[in-house]
């Protein structure tokens, strides 16, 4: 998982041995009910990519990441 300052980020890589547990995961919660259930064995990857912690879902949003990269 890439960690930026301290905050975690995107993507996260799963194990294959995870793949069915991702499938079955509760769409209201995704791939993050996977990621605590396996929090023990979580590997950080600190990373100077602050994109792996932004939130671009919305064209309010993107506008401002886009902003801030000039």
């Amino acid at each position: 998982m890439p960690c930026y300052e301290g905050r975690h980020g995107h993507p996260v890589i799963f194990s294959s041995s995870l793949y069915e547990e991702l499938l079955h995961a509760p769409l209201e919660s995704g791939a993050r009910i996977v990621v605590r259930a396996h929090a023990d064995e979580i590997e950080e990857l600190s990373t100077e990519e602050e994109g792996c912690v932004l939130n671009i879902n919305d064209p309010d949003a993107l506008q401002k990441a886009l902003l801030r990269a000039d």
